[in-house]
């Protein structure tokens, strides 16, 4: 998968890998890759799980898979890439309040 993208730069580390940003050379559309090293002790149904829900998630408020690789021994998870990162860094600097939090389960 590596020739498909370019610009791939480091953005986050989690337990099972890395996430990278990055672009799409067809298109140029902003990308985000999770890396996971599958020689790691890797959840696989837990992995199973997020794509499937990823790729059966058609909303403009929740970020679209665009596909999966294995390479070298890892998975790539490949999806559209956020504005402001990731959500766990937005909502850690930002207070939500109720009506908020109510506003985005409902759209959601």
């Amino acid at each position: 998968p590596a020739p498909l993208f370019e610009g791939l730069v480091q953005v986050g580390k989690g337990s099972s890998g890395l996430v990278f940003s990055g672009v799409m050379k067809d298109g140029g559309r902003k990308i985000a890759v999770k890396k996971l090293d599958l020689n790691k002790q890797t959840d696989i149904p837990s992995l199973e799980n997020e794509i499937a829900m990823m790729s059966l998630s058609k909303s403009d408020h929740i970020v679209e898979y665009l596909g999966s690789y294995m390479w070298e021994n890892q998975l790539w998870i490949v999806m559209e890439a956020m504005a402001y990162g990731a959500l766990c860094d937005v909502l850690s600097e930002t207070e939500l309040r109720e009506p908020v939090i109510a506003y985005i389960c409902r759209e959601v």
